[in-house]
């Protein structure tokens, strides 16, 4: 749908285009081993202490109607947002319910509501028709979920939308002027992100005439704003060329990667705060152990300090790729490939999104090889990275951890707190089910 990233920036979300194969040989390839929660060292004493629990799984019922089915979609991350409430936001598909799919949020009662589904009156006209071209939604701590959807029986056939207070509402909508871009009109959007003020950040494509540009858009107070647009000047020279998908703090700082053309560097992960956009780190940036940063994913994690956490393919150095931190303009390593993880093995691939709360912790997901091989979840607080769940751990009501899916994307709280979906493999162990590690409730 929009314009080819592969210069200087990875895959992300709706656009994977990271090689298939690669990806099933280095998810699927691994071999599974099966951990004990109850053998693996604890951490650093101190309240407080976490628990692994399942928040929906398949055939629950459905606030819709029907039965929970499936929390994915096939080719695309999963993607499960949660707050400082303990609530949980997510996508799924139904079975024996007038609704295919819907958008839902998991309350820290247990309860689950529904925040739109197929069928639904749209903001604007028509009824929503589906959710599985972007199944990936955003929340705030106040709950407000964000996601966009697709339109039936109306003007649009595509929308971005807001949930706030029980109520639906359009922020943009295809066939609408796109402000800032003389004779533009939205055509088609990614996902959305949004801060804790109800600020919508998305990308858009935008068609004017005969061409379509790429464009960065904020909804603020109601009122929906370009922020930058492919021709537009970059800091250091060129123009834009297109973009990765935005983040959004409540500082009203918007981070995004970008390829740049005709610049003093082809790209790299950008800051926009007031009006003004700088370069964070460039392609062709030095690693902190020298080695050059060739590639970034385009989907990149910014918390309210500011602080931005990536993944980057690496040349000349000791690693392949690493997850990386910026903060107050020092670049530091959070993993790498190759390196040692906790509790055996070594880290053998890493995924595309990290996650990072406001304290700085950053969760990412991997893959492991050598004596201890598989895919697990980590948390890297301080410096210190500490493994919180694997393939083969025992999950709540006894059943084994049997797989992340085929492109495992964690999700973490401002407060550090974790969300993941699981899926059977493709040999049928397993189910379609969505955990989170949470504090232990106090009784």
């Amino acid at each position: 749908m929009l314009g080819n990233l592969d210069t200087v920036l990875g895959d992300t979300g709706g656009r994977i285009r990271l090689a298939a194969g690669l990806v099933v040989a280095l998810w699927l390839g691994v071999a599974w081993a099966h951990w004990s929660p109850t053998n693996r060292p604890e951490a650093a004493a101190g309240p407080p202490t976490y628990e692994l629990r399942l928040l929906v799984a398949e055939g629950q019922p459905s606030p819709a109607g029907g039965m929970f089915d499936r929390f994915h979609v096939a080719s695309q991350p999963i993607v499960t947002p949660l707050n400082r409430k303990g609530q949980t936001a997510f996508f799924a598909t139904l079975i024996r319910s007038g609704a295919e799919e819907g958008v839902f949020r998991h309350e820290p009662d247990g309860r689950i509501d529904k925040i739109a589904a197929a069928g639904d009156s749209a903001p604007g006209g028509g009824t929503l028709s589906s959710f599985a071209k972007h199944p990936i939604v955003a929340m705030n701590d106040k709950g407000t979920v964000a996601f966009t959807a697709a339109v039936a029986g109306g003007k649009a056939v595509e929308g971005v939308f807001v949930h706030t207070a029980g109520r639906l509402k359009a922020i943009a909508l295809t066939g609408t002027a796109a402000p800032g871009i003389a004779n533009g009109t939205f055509a088609d959007f990614e996902v959305p992100a949004l801060d804790d003020n109800d600020n919508v950040v998305f990308l858009a494509n935008v068609r004017r005439g005969r061409e379509a540009v790429e464009g960065i858009f904020l909804s603020r107070g109601g009122e929906l704003r370009k922020v930058l647009a492919a021709g537009d000047p970059a800091p250091g020279g060129g123009t834009f060329a297109a973009f990765g998908i935005p983040s959004i703090n409540s500082a009203g700082t918007i981070a995004f990667t970008a390829v740049v053309e005709k610049g003093n560097v082809l790209g790299g992960i950008y800051l926009h705060q007031n009006g003004e956009a700088r370069l964070l780190v460039g392609a062709g940036d030095k690693a902190p152990d020298d080695s050059t940063i060739a590639k970034f994913s385009e989907r990149i994690a910014l918390n309210e300090s500011g602080t931005v956490a990536f993944n980057a393919i690496l040349k000349y150095g000791t690693a392949p790729a690493a997850v990386l931190r910026v903060d107050g303009g020092s670049t530091g390593f959070v993993a790498r490939i190759g390196e040692a993880a906790p509790e055996g093995g070594k880290f053998g691939y890493l995924g595309l999104w990290p996650a990072i709360a406001d304290n700085g912790a950053i969760t990412f997901i991997a893959s492991l090889e050598g004596e201890a091989p598989g895919i697990a979840i980590f948390q890297s607080d301080g410096g210190q990275v500490r493994r919180i769940v694997a393939q083969g751990d025992a999950l709540p009501g006894g059943q084994k951890l049997a797989s992340f899916g085929l492109y495992p994307v964690v999700s973490a709280s401002p407060d550090g707190q974790v969300a993941f979906a699981t899926t059977p493999t493709s040999t049928g162990p397993g189910r379609d089910a969505i955990y989170a590690y949470l504090p232990v409730k106090r009784r």
